[in-house]
């Protein structure tokens, strides 16, 4: 009885080239997206169905596939902070692995402004006084929904609440609104902390004074949007 033959299969794989790239959703806080696209080597065939390891400071952070396009796409949610992004194509039966450049995303945090109007600023005791104002983002302008202010009166935190996150109808998003009673003149702050995406802000309205007339009757106010103080007290005193 004869012995069968050995017979020996080499494979042939074919080099890739995976590539990275990092740019930011517009208008969106805290969001990074990592994209690229996986070729055959040396050439501008594309690879699709293709699982792409996106590499986050060293360790696998997610896993993607290549669309009809060769093109895959990761979002990734950051802090303020320096992150190290690396895309790797681990190989399959016919293709050989391949690892992108490492690349850095720096993430800094967005500056805020807050509008602050007082009313009444004058009267008699029990003075019931109303203060409200906008939290917005200093890049664009728009309102940041969903933040926690501090109301402050002579250095003296006494209430908190949360940004409005509706802006329909108006006032728009981003808007508070406080409502307190003095007996004693009173000096209001309002303070945002600030978080991982937002730098914090302060703003300050000057005194208010009880039996008498305001040293200052235009109050500064900082920030913008003074023109929607109106329209905030009307809609946000009837929630």
């Amino acid at each position: 009885m004869g012995k069968s033959r050995v017979v020996k299969v080499s494979v042939t794989k074919t080099p890739t080239d995976v590539t990275i790239a990092l740019d930011r959703y517009d208008g969106t806080p805290g969001v990074i997206n990592v994209y690229g696209a996986l070729y055959k080597k040396g050439t501008s065939i594309v690879l699709s169905g293709k699982t792409i390891q996106i590499l986050i400071g060293g360790s696998l952070g997610a896993s993607v596939t290549t669309g009809t396009d060769g093109r895959y796409r990761y979002t990734f949610v950051a802090s303020a902070d320096r992150y190290s992004f690396q895309a790797k194509f681990p190989g399959d039966a016919n293709y050989v692995e391949d690892w992108s450049p490492l690349v850095i995303g720096d993430y800094g945090k967005i500056g805020t402004s807050l509008t602050i109007d007082v009313n009444p600023l004058a009267g008699s005791a029990p003075l019931a006084v109303t203060i409200l104002g906008l939290l917005s983002r200093d890049d664009t302008g728009g309102g940041i929904p969903g933040k926690t202010v501090e109301l402050w009166r002579n250095n003296v935190k006494i209430k908190t609440t949360t940004t409005r996150t509706v802006g329909v109808p108006l006032p728009p998003i981003g808007a508070y609104l406080f409502h307190d009673t003095i007996s004693v003149d009173a000096e209001y702050y309002v303070y945002f902390t600030g978080d991982t995406t937002y730098e914090g802000c302060e703003a300050s309205d000057g005194s208010t004074v009880l039996d008498g007339v305001p040293p200052d009757e235009e109050p500064p106010v900082d920030g913008r949007g003074a023109g929607i103080l109106l329209l905030l007290a009307l809609v946000l005193s009837q929630e």
